[in-house]
């Protein structure tokens, strides 16, 4: 007998489960005992030899060695009554075993598929496996795009160790997510028609159990409650799965890592993980009848939080798993369920959690607070629906109409991966009836289902394009483009201009594959959403607006109308159509890509013969649109300043100089001269005098939508700090999309100043003088831009100036 034998041997015959079971199989007939000691003993052999991979593979789950599955076992007779252990099945007995030792062994993968997901490769070319496998993996990691953006954050820093913790935090995460999945893959693979009681094959059974251990407590009434498996030989499945859960929660171990102690890690400050297994700080516990109480000392308030909200959960599913038997028992009540019952408190004691003490000074290390910020519902949303945040009311109709642009790429994006015909289509539509005016925006998009509204539509903050769920999606269908929609406030925005709101939505869930319409009925922001049945036949999403009296497009003709709707969304992604005043009208890219950067003219840009207008026309991939530049010319030569005159004057005998000048400003060009002026009192003096001639102005848009904040500042006193600063005046048509993005306020009205901003702004000024550098004789250009030089105020200009000069020289 082998070591690992030995302890198994040693470790069953202490436990009350496997006695109870021995004496029952005992009792039946030798043969059925030395099959069932002969199966259980072969299955725990199997998960102690295979459990050892997880701390190989998993250093950080220290935890869920073999051991851990001996103390789920233990933990389980802590959980039954001994009056009840005594009346429990063979077969049942045998699965509260099996499932103790198989539940958790999906997280001790293959070693071939560790090294599929980490590209180390068999041989030069990856196998079909092996390309599965990565896949499979790749499309997991790119539903977390923040992580792997710190990744690439550390590299660059060469902080490879720090960058290497997350790594393997998502392969562990990975792992941890679809263990139970991959549990029932391996009782497949392994034990099929290996594990029975009598006739009955239970290894189905047991992988059903396994895997319900990490899904939905409601899940577990999916679960057979008197499966028959001989003559007046009963499982409960359910109770099993139960138990188990239970069991295995209460072994508080690192699987259960709350995410506020991963936001602690090594990559922000000590509290790393490995502190986490260290001081994991339960030291005792206490479980039976009467009391479930953890000891722990921490070393940390965010480890005696984690801990405490894992007791909230425990709380929680202590309550579930108890209404789960009692509703099982009540729909199966002609027969005997009370060997079913948990016999156990509802909450945990958490009166022995807390802060570890000196050792000299015997005080604690930490004084504990649970206190954290606490929002004012009212007030925020109020702030969030307000001209406090947007400036304007008609933001409204925006965010509408982007939220639709978003669920129609999606929608594409999926008919696209299934090959199957879609034309994305949306249409805003403004009537009356009455006195009452209505605004409806209507998508043939994804729509929505229960799950959606109730975890991101209803859920302020939430957004379903900064999911998890909506990166898994679009790892599934491949989805490239760049939600518009960011932020989950975007729908509070209607309750600016409406008193109520109702919503038509039908889900797109695969293809030909739709969830059930729904009707939703907003009375106000802070009232409880009506949900009724819906007609709605095709998938997509309808909103319309029961406008308020004071609503903005009050006094808008249709023209008016449609003029503010193109200007919200110059670039639509998706053809829209304006319903208004029984009049249509679509308007789609091409009207976007017809627009002229000349259209920006204004009193602020005056035709002169010393100015040189040069046009520039985008062809970089994300950068549609134009520009005009304006250069200071004379004889045809760029200068940085033109006398355009000058002379003498005489005023009574007195002699006066004036002159007049065109030079350049940032973002400008101007004039200025001096004239003379004549008081009442007949004093004479000389005046300065200054004329803008040409001046910055820009419609500019982010993946189609109207960025409001303008890139150029309008007095020199409100510059932002992510404005466009150059030495010279530019009319600028430009929507910024495909790959290339910038974060920005939930407003929309400000662009955030990060890297994002920088690349932009260089990538700006690289295609801007790239293109002068075609358009214009090299003399021309070398003069022009060593006065971009003299006179820019933007380390980003000259950046992509630089950049534009050495490629000018290698051609």
């Amino acid at each position: 007998m082998s070591e690992s034998e030995q302890h198994i041997e040693s470790s069953l015959s202490k436990s009350k489960i496997y006695t109870a079971l021995r004496t029952k199989t005992v009792n039946e007939s030798t043969t059925v005992d030395s099959k069932v000691s002969d199966t259980i003993h072969k299955c725990v052999l199997y998960a102690y030899d295979k459990a050892k991979l997880i701390i190989k593979y998993m250093p950080e789950y220290t935890l869920h060695d073999s051991e851990h599955l001996f103390r789920v076992l233990y933990l389980m007779e802590k959980l039954i009554p001994e009056e009840n252990l005594e009346k429990l099945t063979v077969p049942e007995l045998m699965l509260l075993i099996l499932s103790a030792f198989f539940h958790d062994l999906g997280m001790s993968p293959d070693e071939n598929e560790i090294k599929a997901w980490k590209q180390q490769w068999l041989d030069l070319d990856p196998t079909d496996f092996e390309k599965k496998e990565y896949s499979n993996f790749e499309r997991f990691k790119n539903t977390y795009p923040d992580r792997l953006e710190d990744i690439n954050r550390l590299r660059v820093n060469q902080e490879f160790s720090k960058a290497e913790l997350i790594e393997q935090f998502l392969i562990s995460e990975y792992i941890r997510v679809n263990h139970a999945q991959r549990v029932k893959k391996l009782l497949a693979r392994d034990w099929k028609d290996k594990i029975f009681y009598h006739d009955t094959p239970l290894t189905k059974i047991l992988a059903d159990i396994c895997h319900s251990h990490n899904e939905d407590t409601l899940s577990l009434m999916n679960l057979d409650p008197i499966f028959l498996s001989g003559e007046d030989v009963n499982i409960c499945i359910p109770y099993i799965a139960v138990i188990l859960r239970l069991a295995d929660l209460l072994d508080f171990d690192a699987k259960r890592t709350p995410s506020v102690l991963f936001s602690h890690l090594s990559v922000r400050n000590s509290v790393s993980l490995f502190e986490w297994q260290k001081h994991r700080s339960v030291k005792a516990w206490r479980i039976n009848q009467n009391e479930i109480s953890f000891f722990a000392e921490c070393n940390h308030p965010a480890i005696e939080s984690g801990i405490k909200k894992f007791c909230d959960y425990i709380d929680t599913e202590l309550k579930n798993c108890s209404a789960i038997l009692s509703k099982i028992s009540e729909q199966n009540g002609y027969i005997d369920f009370s060997q079913y019952k948990l016999n156990l408190p509802i909450k945990v004691n958490r009166e022995r959690i807390g802060p570890e003490k000196d050792i000299e000074s015997g005080e604690p290390l930490y004084e504990y607070w649970d206190t954290s910020f606490e929002l004012n519902k009212n007030q925020v949303i109020e702030l969030l629906m307000g001209t406090q945040l947007y400036g304007s009311k008609e933001v409204a109709l925006r965010e509408l109409i982007q939220n639709s642009i978003d669920a129609c790429l999606l929608s594409e994006a999926m008919h696209n991966s299934w090959q199957a015909p879609y034309v994305p289509n949306i249409i805003v539509k403004f009537y009356t009836i009455g006195t009452q005016d209505y605004l409806e925006v209507i998508d043939n998009g994804i729509g929505m289902n229960k799950d959606i509204i109730n975890n991101y539509y209803s859920k302020v903050g939430s957004s379903f394009y900064k999911s998890k769920d909506f990166f898994d999606l679009k790892a599934q269908t491949d989805l490239s483009y760049k939600p518009i929609s960011r932020f989950g406030i975007g729908i509070l925005s209607t309750f600016m201009v409406s008193e109520s709101v109702e919503v038509q939505t039908k889900r797109l869930k695969g293809k030909y594959n739709f969830d059930e319409p729904l009707k939703l009925v907003i009375e106000g922001y802070d009232s409880i959403f009506t949900v009724l049945k819906s007609d709605k036949d095709e998938p997509g999403t309808c909103t319309k607006l029961l406008l308020k009296q004071n609503h903005p497009w009050k006094h808008y003709t249709g023209e008016a109308l449609i003029k503010a709707i193109k200007l919200a969304v110059p670039n639509p992604q998706i053809p829209i159509k304006i319903i208004v005043e029984n009049q249509e009208n679509n308007f789609s890219k091409i009207d976007f890509q017809n627009k002229k950067a000349a259209e920006l003219k204004s009193y602020y840009w005056a035709e002169n013969a010393n100015i040189r207008e040069e046009l520039i026309v985008f062809d970089e991939p994300g950068y549609i649109g134009n520009a005009i530049i304006g250069i200071i010319e004379q004889n045809g030569i760029p200068v940085e300043k033109v006398d355009v005159h000058s002379n003498e004057t005489n005023v009574n005998g007195q002699k006066y100089s004036l002159s007049l000048q065109m030079h350049w400003e940032t973002n400008e060009i101007k004039k200025k001269g001096d004239s003379i002026e004549i008081n009442d009192t007949g004093e004479i003096k000389l005046t300065p005098r200054t004329q803008t001639l040409a001046k910055s102005n820009a419609s500019f848009s982010i993946h189609g939508i109207n960025y409001s904040g303008g890139l150029f500042p309008e007095y020199s006193f409100n510059a932002k700090k992510t404005m466009l600063l150059w030495p010279f005046p530019m009319l600028l048509v430009l929507d910024l999309n495909g790959n290339n993005d910038l974060d920005l306020n939930s407003a929309r009205n400000e662009i955030v100043l990060n890297e994002l901003w920088n690349s932009f702004e260089q990538n700006l000024s690289f295609i801007i003088c790239k293109n002068l550098s075609k358009n214009l004789e090299l003399e021309y250009t070398n003069k022009l831009y060593s006065l971009f030089r003299a006179n820019s105020q933007s380390d980003n200009f000259l950046i992509g100036l630089e950049k534009a000069q050495e490629l000018l020289k290698n051609e």
